[in-house]
Parts: C-alpha cells; sequence; structure tokens
C-alpha cells in the first residue's frame, strides 16, 4: 500500500509557480494589472542582483535596476515558462548590470546568444547582429539597451566615478 502524496511545501511551490505563469500569460495578453503584479513580484530580487553587481552604495543602482525591469516587461513575450518569472528577471538584471559595470558589449551578446540558443560562429555571420535582432529576442533586447542615449549618458560618465570601486 504505497500511496504518493506530495508534502505542503512542493504543493505550495507548484501553486507559486501557476500563479507566476498565469500573470505572465495576462502581462502578454495586455493586463496591465497583472504586469503591475508582476513587477512588484520580481522588482526585490532585480534590485538585489543589481546591487550585488555594482555595489550597495553604487548611484546607478536604480537606474539599471529600472533598465532591467524595462527589459523583463518587453522580454515577456520570449518567456518559455522553463523557470519562475523572478529567475528570468535576475538573468537578464546580470546582464544589464554586467554590461554597465564591464562596459564589453562582446561578452554581453555572447551570454544573451548561448539564452536564445544562437551560436558564436551565427553572431560572427556577416549582417549577423541585424539577422539575430529580428529572431532572437534577449539579444534585441541588449542591443537596445546598449545603443540607447539613457546607457550611454549613465555608464559613459566623465570623471571620477562615485560608490563601489572594483579592482
Amino acid at each position: 500500500m504505497s500511496e504518493t502524496t506530495s508534502s505542503p511545501t512542493s504543493q505550495s511551490t507548484e501553486h507559486e509557480q501557476s500563479s507566476a505563469l498565469l500573470l505572465v500569460r495576462a502581462a502578454n495578453s495586455g493586463d496591465e494589472r497583472a504586469t503591475k503584479q508582476l513587477l512588484e513580484a520580481v522588482a526585490p530580487r532585480v534590485r538585489r542582483v543589481v546591487r550585488v553587481i555594482l555595489g550597495i552604495g553604487h548611484p546607478d543602482c536604480d537606474d539599471v535596476t529600472q533598465l532591467a525591469l524595462i527589459a523583463f516587461t518587453r522580454g515577456l513575450q520570449a518567456f518559455r515558462g522553463e523557470c519562475q518569472p523572478a529567475h528570468y528577471a535576475s538573468r537578464i538584471a546580470v546582464r544589464r548590470a554586467g554590461l554597465f559595470v564591464a562596459g564589453d558589449l562582446g561578452v554581453a551578446l555572447n551570454e544573451a546568444a548561448s539564452d536564445d540558443g544562437v551560436t558564436r560562429e551565427q553572431l560572427r555571420a556577416p549582417n549577423a547582429l541585424a539577422e539575430l535582432s529580428r529572431t532572437a529576442p534577449s539579444l534585441r533586447s541588449l542591443l537596445t539597451l546598449a545603443l540607447s542615449p539613457e546607457y550611454a549618458e549613465t555608464r559613459w560618465q566623465f570623471g571620477p566615478k562615485l560608490g563601489n570601486t572594483r579592482f
């Protein structure tokens, strides 16, 4: 007599996962309330990720957090549901904050490409960025950020930067 039962913890986790996926579907269909709820749910984790990478006292934490949340919202159509939305948002935040800190678009593009299943060879092909930006949502989002005036203004400040300096 072996009966399989789920523990209350696993049932709770499954319920949270299905609730989060329902929010994503609703947000993708244009439900502004669902989008707001989803952003409220993932924002603390995104903020923590950005603070870890930039440093807690970095003056641009709020700006980079906002850019990551915007990218998350724009990237929801590409979300496949293979992980929690908060994990998906934190991956986007890692790329945004990493690009901000390193300023190395090549490294960030390679990372985003691997998330979209794009190989390095495909990235190096003639006109690859133009072609892949139409088909690979992570690459399109990252290129949009890297080429935006807001990113340039925040990242490429002249003079000494305040906050955490890493050596």
